[in-house]
């Protein structure tokens, strides 16, 4: 059963990394103003993080996807996204979204040319919703979280 996970932590971690300059943001390549940075968390699992990052070093937005089954035999990417909430009801959201998913493809196009994306999102998370529904899949499955035990829909789209 799929998990949710609060990737405003995310946020709040990569904010502090940045600020003791842990590591530096590359600059994507198909939208520069945001930053990349790819790791490996744990031994077999690949971390993408996306941000939007503020002229002062603040992080406004992020996009994290992470390695998850394959489906079908194709890499699948398991997607969470935040806002600050200075930067919330302003399109920062959709514009990560967006903006993620278009370096994955560029990035990915020779080597992986087809993959999956997966969004679990709170059921009452309604802006979160609204950019699932845009970006990842139209249509969500109805799911109970197995980690929060909440009502949460599942989106799933094959990019490529």
């Amino acid at each position: 059963m799929a998990q949710m996970t609060d990737p405003m932590n995310s946020l709040l971690g990569l904010q502090d990394a940045l600020k003791k300059r842990l590591f530096q943001m590359e600059r994507g390549r198909v939208h520069p103003d945001i930053g990349v940075h790819m790791d490996q968390p744990k031994a077999g699992t690949t971390r993408l993080t996306y941000a939007k990052i503020s002229p002062t070093g603040f992080v406004k937005a992020i996009a994290v996807f992470v390695t998850i089954e394959p489906y079908e035999g194709l890499p699948c990417f398991q997607i969470g996204y935040a806002v600050a909430p200075a930067f919330q009801r302003q399109g920062n959201g959709a514009e990560i979204v967006k903006k993620s998913i278009d370096e994955m493809i560029n990035g990915f196009r020779s080597v992986i040319p087809s993959f999956y994306i997966e969004a679990i999102v709170g059921a009452q998370n309604e802006a979160s919703l609204k950019i699932a529904g845009k970006y990842i899949a139209k249509e969500a499955r109805e799911i109970e979280d197995e980690f929060a035990r909440e009502p949460a829909k599942q989106f799933f789209r094959r990019v490529g």
